[in-house]
């Protein structure tokens, strides 16, 4: 889509999620040459990893998961419907597209060529078979998924360990095969730009999620904000690594194809790469099924299954629908809706409340409507990187919606300090605004008025005047209340 739109904690979700991520690893083999395609993902993992940065921060500040933070800026009602609607998205996504590559796998490992027309109905017929085969885990509840995945991650990673050099034995070994792959030309040449949407796509649900590692950090300085760097940028060079080697010599970026008829691994690597979806697809059903529960406030056992197998039946849909393909679109369309929430949830803890949490009740319009303009304006522009067109959009709506309200009608979502109608921000607060949103303003603004890819160089000049600004505006801060306790021990103390 050219143009276009530590404490350290490695989730077990983001290991488990490795053929997906492999595939855009392989979508940056076949647009960019091999050397920048690794330059290119380095830079767009670490530009993500400011973002997540700061909602580490608002979580260890707080003490409190991203589903908890929301209900501070958009009220109860809209947290609860909004988060839940975003995680089920999300990881109904990421199902379909793991059913995707198990059924790719499967056929492959029994020499059925899913990508013929002809085949379409058995393509179609073992997704919906690994579908509802593969949901039946996640129904079993979270120890059966651990065990699960500590018996098919390392399968997994030894499959692919096969690959790379199964690659480099095709070419005639290493120091050949080096060469070979730096010399590769990209068959579907794309722009820097388009790369570094794809990369934000991936990790943009964690500028909203990452909270949920970080709320138990002993500091906001420097073990929240180190620990997105610490924790996901090494994992996913190698995993994405991967991807960019198997796909650089070989015309196509779907590694079960590269796997099965140019690596010629065999039936046995198929397989384990069909079974090793699992891990994903049972994390994947189990938090969409809650999710979904959530949202329309289930709580019988029943009304949580049939939850999980209806998101997995969903799942499946956008299986057979191609979402793989469309792999881009789904990673764009994640940057586009989780963008702005995290950003509205950094404003809200830092320039609105000054870092004081409130559960608020019922609705707030002016979040609601900074989100919906911000995705509808990231959603129809056409140009730049479409997660920064959210994220700038729905930032600047949001913060001057709440001081126009304060001034004209205040109501329970105003702060204290703004009853008056006046808005005093102390000296770190200005860094914030001027800082931070400066920085984003710069990322978003840069492809409207340059080429790729200076653009894309000013994007990350960006990104580290986002965080610089941010550091000095949070350096002096200890997390809120000193130590943390849990809060059910606060509750016993408290009588």
């Amino acid at each position: 889509m050219p143009g276009k739109k530590a404490a350290v904690c490695v989730s077990d979700r983001r290991v488990q999620g490795q053929p997906p991520v492999i595939f855009v690893g392989a979508m940056l083999a076949q647009g960019l040459p091999f050397i920048q395609a690794f330059i290119v993902m380095i830079a767009g993992l670490t530009i993500a990893q400011v973002y997540s940065a700061i909602n580490a921060a608002v979580g260890a500040d707080t003490g409190r998961s991203g589903a908890q933070l929301t209900r501070c800026a958009f009220g109860s009602a809209t947290s609860r419907t909004l988060v839940s609607f975003l995680l089920a998205y999300m990881n109904m996504g990421w199902y379909g597209s793991h059913v995707a590559v198990a059924a790719n796998a499967g056929l492959a490992a029994f020499n059925i060529d899913y990508t013929l027309t002809g085949n379409f109905w058995i393509y179609a017929l073992v997704m919906i078979f690994i579908g509802f085969i593969f949901v039946i885990p996640a129904l079993k509840g979270q120890e059966i998924i651990a065990k699960i995945s500590k018996v098919l991650v390392p399968i997994v990673a030894v499959v692919f360990v096969y690959a790379i050099y199964k690659v480099f034995a095709n070419l005639g070994g290493l120091s050949v095969g080096l060469k070979t792959l730096i010399a590769s030309e990209p068959a579907n040449p794309m722009t820097v730009t388009s790369a570094f949407v794809m990369l934000l796509g991936c990790s943009a649900c964690q500028w909203l999620m990452f909270s949920d590692y970080s709320r138990n950090s002993p500091r906001i300085m420097p073990d929240s904000i180190l620990s997105p760097f610490v924790g996901n940028i090494p994992v996913l060079i190698l995993i994405y690594g991967i991807g960019i080697i198997l796909s650089a010599t070989s015309g196509t970026w779907d590694i079960v194809y590269i796997m099965s008829n140019e690596l010629s691994m065999g039936t046995i690597s198929l397989l384990c790469v069909l079974i090793a979806q699992m891990t994903t697809m049972t994390v994947a059903a189990y938090s969409c099924g809650f999710a979904v529960a959530n949202m329309f406030n289930i709580k019988s056992a029943k009304g949580k299954l049939y939850s999980t197998i209806g998101s997995a039946a969903v799942g499946t849909l956008f299986a057979l629908f191609g979402i793989l393909e469309k792999l881009d679109v789904f990673l764009q369309s994640i940057a586009i809706l989780f963008a702005p929430v995290g950003i509205i949830l950094a404003v809200d803890h830092y320039l609105v409340r000054n870092r004081k949490w409130e559960d608020h009740s019922g609705i707030n319009w002016v979040a609601l409507a900074a989100i919906i303009i911000a995705c509808a304006a990231a959603t129809f522009i056409s140009v730049g990187y479409s997660a920064f067109t959210s994220m700038f959009l729905a930032a600047v709506v949001y913060y001057y919606g709440m001081v126009i309200q304060a001034k004209f009608k205040p109501g329970k979502f105003t702060p204290k300090e703004w009853l008056k109608g006046e808005v005093v921000l102390l000296p770190e607060q200005k860094v914030f605004l001027y800082g931070v949103l400066g920085g984003v303003f710069v990322s978003f603004i840069s492809p409207f008025v340059l080429p790729t890819p200076a653009c894309d160089v000013v994007c990350v000049i960006g990104s580290a005047i986002t965080l610089f600004s941010f550091v000095i505006s949070v350096k002096e801060h200890t997390i809120l209340g000193g130590k943390k306790v849990s809060e059910t021990a606060t509750i016993q103390k408290n009588g």
